[in-house]
């Protein structure tokens, strides 16, 4: 009876170390997409971007991962929507 206890009080440790850890990892993804858009803004009066359709990259069983871990799609909105705050041009290229 007492092991089943336990186990139930490490299943609800674990689940909170794991929610931690998900929120950092998403913490460190988020901030390595800031500071770069931030720069690029600062140090740049307009800025081009071509318009890469991620939906269909992320179809490709090889380039998912990769494509979805290097958040092209969120730079591209963070770029959008910083743009207005620094009073940059932001020009989206078709492919």
């Amino acid at each position: 009876m007492n092991w089943a206890k336990a186990r139930q009080r490490l299943a609800r440790i674990d689940a909170r170390i794991d929610a931690r850890i998900d929120a950092r990892i998403a913490d460190c993804r988020l901030n390595s997409l800031h500071w770069p858009t931030i720069r690029l803004l600062r140090e740049h009066q307009t800025i081009c971007v071509e318009s890469l359709a991620v939906k269909r990259l992320l179809r490709n069983g090889r380039l998912a991962r990769s494509v979805s871990a290097a958040g092209w799609g969120e730079m591209a909105r963070r770029l959008e929507h910083q743009a207005g705050w620094y009073g940059r041009t932001l020009v989206k290229i078709g492919q």
